[in-house]
């Protein structure tokens, strides 16, 4: 590790675009290679302008090649959260990466409780 990476590991200001920098290359374990997924009930399949950022509970794990997959094939819709904007956005092939927290539609509805 340089010393400007170890630098920025403790920098708490935000990076140029008002994000915070992402650390994850450094705390991550080395086989962690899977994005954070929740699925909702999408107006229209996609996220609502007040769409609020998933709780824990609600994340699954995939498999950032598989949600690569998916992006780079169009086979459905996956969002994430734009910080700099304020929204959630399309995502692209560079934001899937280990860690990533992602949105997507229910094609069916939950099932109801008797």
């Amino acid at each position: 590790m340089r010393r400007r990476d170890l630098l920025q590991l403790f920098d708490t200001m935000p990076d140029l675009s008002g994000a915070d920098i992402d650390v994850s290359q450094w705390i991550r374990d080395g086989q962690d290679t899977a994005a954070l997924v929740a699925w909702r009930d999408l107006t229209d399949g996609r996220p609502g302008e007040r769409e609020v950022f998933p709780a824990s509970e609600e994340l699954c794990p995939a498999p950032v090649g598989d949600l690569k997959t998916i992006v780079k094939d169009s086979l459905g819709p996956l969002w994430v959260l734009d910080t700099a904007e304020g929204a959630w956005r399309r995502a692209q092939f560079a934001d899937i990466r280990p860690g990533a927290v992602l949105l997507t539609w229910l094609t069916e509805p939950f099932p109801t409780s008797r």
